[in-house]
Protein backbone atom coordinates (compact mmCIF):
# COMPACT_ATOMS: atom_id res chain seq x y z
CA UNK A 1 0.00 0.00 0.00
CA UNK A 2 1.17 3.38 -1.19
CA UNK A 3 1.74 6.12 1.68
CA UNK A 4 -0.17 8.22 1.87
CA UNK A 5 0.71 12.09 0.64
CA UNK A 6 -0.55 15.86 1.38
CA UNK A 7 0.50 18.82 0.16
CA UNK A 8 3.98 20.81 0.30
CA UNK A 9 3.82 22.49 2.97
CA UNK A 10 5.62 26.18 2.30
CA UNK A 11 6.04 26.81 5.89
CA UNK A 12 8.60 23.93 6.33
CA UNK A 13 10.48 24.82 2.95
CA UNK A 14 10.43 29.12 4.64
CA UNK A 15 11.51 27.99 7.71
CA UNK A 16 14.30 25.26 7.42
CA UNK A 17 15.67 27.77 4.11
CA UNK A 18 15.79 30.81 6.81
CA UNK A 19 17.60 28.60 9.60
CA UNK A 20 19.88 27.39 7.08
CA UNK A 21 20.26 31.15 6.18
CA UNK A 22 21.58 32.43 9.73
CA UNK A 23 23.64 29.34 10.23
CA UNK A 24 25.50 30.02 7.12
CA UNK A 25 25.97 33.31 7.55
CA UNK A 26 27.27 33.11 10.55
CA UNK A 27 29.15 30.36 9.46
CA UNK A 28 31.00 32.34 6.82
CA UNK A 29 34.54 33.05 9.22
CA UNK A 30 34.86 28.96 9.40
CA UNK A 31 34.40 29.30 5.67
CA UNK A 32 37.14 31.75 5.14
CA UNK A 33 39.34 29.81 7.64
CA UNK A 34 38.33 26.38 5.33
CA UNK A 35 39.76 28.26 1.64
CA UNK A 36 42.31 31.03 2.16
CA UNK A 37 42.02 32.02 -1.06
CA UNK A 38 38.22 32.95 -0.61
CA UNK A 39 36.56 36.38 -0.03
CA UNK A 40 33.87 37.31 2.23
CA UNK A 41 31.73 37.01 -1.24
CA UNK A 42 32.27 33.88 -2.19
CA UNK A 43 30.93 32.83 1.63
CA UNK A 44 28.22 34.92 1.44
CA UNK A 45 27.35 33.40 -2.30
CA UNK A 46 28.22 29.97 -1.04
CA UNK A 47 25.38 30.62 1.53
CA UNK A 48 22.86 31.79 -0.65
CA UNK A 49 23.23 29.15 -3.54
CA UNK A 50 23.05 26.30 -1.64
CA UNK A 51 19.36 28.10 0.42
CA UNK A 52 18.12 28.12 -3.33
CA UNK A 53 18.51 24.45 -3.33
CA UNK A 54 17.42 23.67 -0.07
CA UNK A 55 14.22 25.37 -0.25
CA UNK A 56 12.30 23.35 -3.37
CA UNK A 57 14.30 20.23 -1.64
CA UNK A 58 12.26 21.08 1.70
CA UNK A 59 9.06 21.93 -0.51
CA UNK A 60 8.86 18.93 -2.71
CA UNK A 61 9.81 16.76 0.29
CA UNK A 62 7.53 18.07 2.36
CA UNK A 63 4.96 15.57 0.96
CA UNK A 64 6.44 12.54 2.11
CA UNK A 65 4.33 9.95 4.52
CA UNK A 66 3.12 12.07 7.08
CA UNK A 67 4.74 10.57 10.22
CA UNK A 68 8.00 11.88 8.81
CA UNK A 69 7.02 15.00 7.94
CA UNK A 70 9.24 17.30 10.28
CA UNK A 71 7.58 18.85 13.59
CA UNK A 72 8.05 22.56 11.83
CA UNK A 73 4.92 21.86 9.92
CA UNK A 74 3.04 21.20 12.64
CA UNK A 75 4.51 24.00 15.06
CA UNK A 76 2.14 26.10 13.24
CA UNK A 77 -1.28 24.53 14.47
CA UNK A 78 -0.53 21.43 16.33
CA UNK A 79 0.48 21.11 19.71
CA UNK A 80 2.87 19.42 21.95
CA UNK A 81 5.47 19.50 19.43
CA UNK A 82 7.84 20.59 21.76
CA UNK A 83 7.49 17.83 23.74
CA UNK A 84 7.21 15.74 20.80
CA UNK A 85 11.24 16.77 20.04
CA UNK A 86 12.08 16.09 23.84
CA UNK A 87 10.82 12.34 23.86
CA UNK A 88 12.81 12.25 20.68
CA UNK A 89 16.23 13.67 21.91
CA UNK A 90 17.42 10.61 24.25
CA UNK A 91 16.88 8.00 21.34
CA UNK A 92 18.52 10.80 18.76
CA UNK A 93 21.94 11.64 20.93
CA UNK A 94 22.09 8.05 21.22
CA UNK A 95 22.58 7.02 17.28
CA UNK A 96 24.61 10.17 17.45
CA UNK A 97 26.88 8.23 19.80
CA UNK A 98 26.99 5.25 18.27
CA UNK A 99 27.38 6.91 14.29
CA UNK A 100 30.35 8.74 15.94
CA UNK A 101 31.98 5.40 17.41
CA UNK A 102 31.49 4.01 13.89
CA UNK A 103 33.17 6.23 12.73
CA UNK A 104 35.99 6.11 14.64
CA UNK A 105 36.40 2.22 14.73
CA UNK A 106 36.28 2.23 10.91
CA UNK A 107 38.95 5.49 10.55
CA UNK A 108 41.13 3.22 13.07
CA UNK A 109 40.98 0.06 10.81
CA UNK A 110 40.87 1.81 7.68
CA UNK A 111 44.46 2.99 9.06
CA UNK A 112 45.59 -0.16 10.30
CA UNK A 113 44.82 -2.08 7.71
CA UNK A 114 44.37 0.00 4.33
CA UNK A 115 44.76 3.62 3.56
CA UNK A 116 43.16 6.11 6.78
CA UNK A 117 40.94 8.26 5.35
CA UNK A 118 41.22 11.40 4.05
CA UNK A 119 40.94 13.99 7.06
CA UNK A 120 40.02 17.57 6.77
CA UNK A 121 42.85 18.85 8.72
CA UNK A 122 41.36 23.16 8.77
CA UNK A 123 39.27 21.84 11.45
CA UNK A 124 42.35 22.23 13.59
CA UNK A 125 41.65 26.06 12.48
CA UNK A 126 38.39 26.35 13.88
CA UNK A 127 37.19 27.97 17.20
CA UNK A 128 34.38 25.88 19.04
CA UNK A 129 31.59 28.04 17.75
CA UNK A 130 33.14 27.59 14.20
CA UNK A 131 32.32 23.85 14.68
CA UNK A 132 29.40 24.21 16.44
CA UNK A 133 27.71 26.25 13.38
CA UNK A 134 29.47 24.02 10.59
CA UNK A 135 27.71 20.71 12.50
CA UNK A 136 23.98 22.82 12.03
CA UNK A 137 24.77 23.82 9.22
CA UNK A 138 25.53 20.66 7.72
CA UNK A 139 22.67 18.67 9.88
CA UNK A 140 20.08 21.29 8.13
CA UNK A 141 21.25 21.24 4.74
CA UNK A 142 22.04 17.72 4.10
CA UNK A 143 19.34 15.80 6.14
CA UNK A 144 16.88 18.17 4.19
CA UNK A 145 18.54 17.60 0.94
CA UNK A 146 19.64 13.95 0.94
CA UNK A 147 16.88 12.51 3.55
CA UNK A 148 13.66 14.57 3.07
CA UNK A 149 14.03 15.69 -0.39
CA UNK A 150 15.75 12.61 -1.98
CA UNK A 151 13.69 9.57 -0.04
CA UNK A 152 10.65 11.45 -0.81
CA UNK A 153 11.75 11.59 -4.82
CA UNK A 154 13.04 7.93 -4.61
CA UNK A 155 9.85 6.43 -2.80
CA UNK A 156 7.27 8.25 -5.06
CA UNK A 157 9.60 6.80 -8.26
CA UNK A 158 10.44 3.61 -7.17
CA UNK A 159 7.37 2.61 -5.00
CA UNK A 160 10.20 0.90 -2.55
CA UNK A 161 11.21 3.31 0.31
CA UNK A 162 14.26 1.13 1.27
CA UNK A 163 15.16 1.24 -2.13
CA UNK A 164 14.77 5.04 -2.47
CA UNK A 165 16.88 4.97 1.34
CA UNK A 166 19.82 3.46 -0.38
CA UNK A 167 20.03 5.67 -3.59
CA UNK A 168 19.61 8.44 -1.55
CA UNK A 169 22.63 7.68 1.16
CA UNK A 170 24.81 6.70 -1.96
CA UNK A 171 24.01 10.14 -3.72
CA UNK A 172 25.23 11.48 -0.03
CA UNK A 173 28.14 9.64 0.25
CA UNK A 174 29.32 10.79 -3.38
CA UNK A 175 28.61 14.83 -2.38
CA UNK A 176 31.74 14.19 0.01
CA UNK A 177 33.71 13.36 -2.96
CA UNK A 178 32.57 16.70 -4.67
CA UNK A 179 32.19 19.35 -1.74
CA UNK A 180 35.02 18.29 0.53
CA UNK A 181 38.01 20.04 0.44
CA UNK A 182 40.03 17.85 -0.27
CA UNK A 183 37.84 15.75 -2.01
CA UNK A 184 37.37 12.02 0.58
CA UNK A 185 39.27 9.25 -0.66
CA UNK A 186 37.17 5.31 -0.83
CA UNK A 187 38.05 4.54 3.14
CA UNK A 188 36.33 8.10 3.57
CA UNK A 189 33.61 7.82 1.30
CA UNK A 190 32.81 4.26 3.00
CA UNK A 191 33.08 5.31 6.35
CA UNK A 192 30.26 8.01 5.23
CA UNK A 193 28.43 5.98 3.85
CA UNK A 194 28.00 3.60 6.84
CA UNK A 195 27.37 6.82 9.03
CA UNK A 196 24.64 8.03 6.55
CA UNK A 197 23.12 4.80 6.96
CA UNK A 198 22.79 5.57 10.88
CA UNK A 199 21.11 9.03 9.49
CA UNK A 200 18.32 7.70 7.03
CA UNK A 201 17.48 5.07 10.20
CA UNK A 202 16.85 8.36 12.41
CA UNK A 203 15.31 10.25 9.89
CA UNK A 204 12.59 7.35 8.77
CA UNK A 205 12.10 6.03 12.51
CA UNK A 206 11.58 9.80 14.34
CA UNK A 207 11.42 12.36 11.38
CA UNK A 208 13.95 15.02 10.14
CA UNK A 209 14.49 16.92 13.28
CA UNK A 210 15.93 13.83 14.86
CA UNK A 211 18.33 13.34 11.78
CA UNK A 212 19.42 17.18 11.94
CA UNK A 213 20.29 16.49 15.69
CA UNK A 214 21.56 13.12 15.47
CA UNK A 215 23.77 14.71 12.24
CA UNK A 216 24.76 17.69 14.05
CA UNK A 217 26.02 15.94 17.14
CA UNK A 218 28.11 13.46 15.76
CA UNK A 219 29.80 16.16 13.38
CA UNK A 220 30.52 17.95 16.96
CA UNK A 221 31.77 14.90 18.19
CA UNK A 222 33.85 14.35 15.49
CA UNK A 223 35.31 18.18 15.28
CA UNK A 224 36.04 18.36 19.62
CA UNK A 225 36.59 14.80 20.69
CA UNK A 226 37.59 13.50 17.53
CA UNK A 227 40.35 15.77 17.73
CA UNK A 228 42.10 14.60 20.52
CA UNK A 229 41.82 10.26 19.92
Amino acid sequence: MASPKIQPSLETAALLTAAYVVVGLLQTPAYLKIDSSATLEDGLLATLLFAALLFPAAYLGSRFDPRHLPVPSRAFGGRGWIEELAQRLPWTLALAVVAFAVNVVMSGLFSWAWVPPTAQDYVARFSIFDKVITALSSGIWEETVFRLFLISAGAALLGRRRVAALSANLLFAAMHLVFQNPPYNLPALAVVFTIGLIYTKCYLDKGLESAMVCHAVMNLLTMTVGMLL
